[in-house]
């Protein structure tokens, strides 16, 4: 359910270390990928790249690999270069249009995008794009509405 993904918590602003990935860069990275779908950073880009998503995997074809396997094999490597460059950019298109920015989560085990009172684990909700219908414009409205409360 993506209505829990998109969680309410306390969070507070920081400056990204040095050390920090560069998302935007990532990000990027998507927008290179994916040019027929015309990436804009735009909320409606969400829903090109939902379509483009569930158009171009198949449900089963990571079937037992998640976000961060270390394997080695093709499949992971492959799944964990497209969450990370979508994810950066699902991120980036929120913090563009409903604010906030990248903050580390210990307790999410990785980075995620504060806004607000929001955190949104944006490489989770990824992830799941590649077992399941991708839902990034369904989650970015849902943040939205969330944050309007």
């Amino acid at each position: 359910m993506i209505d829990a993904k998109v969680s309410v918590e306390s969070t507070l602003p920081i400056k990204l270390p040095s050390n920090a990935p560069n998302f935007k860069a990532m990000a990027a990275g998507a927008v290179d990928v994916f040019k027929k779908q015309k990436l804009d950073y735009t909320p409606e880009s969400l829903s090109r790249l939902d379509t483009q998503i569930d158009k171009s995997w198949a449900k089963t074809r990571f079937k037992g690999i998640k976000f961060g396997d270390k394997t080695g094999s093709f499949d992971a490597s492959a799944l964990n270069g497209l969450v990370t460059e979508i994810g950066s950019y699902f991120g980036e298109v929120i913090i563009k249009n409903l604010g906030g920015g990248w903050t580390p989560s210990q307790r999410l085990g990785g980075w995620v995008v504060g806004c607000g009172p929001l955190v949104i684990n944006v490489f989770h909700i990824v992830d799941d794009c590649f077992r399941e219908s991708s839902k990034l414009f369904a989650t970015y409205k849902i943040a939205k509405a969330k944050k309007k409360q």
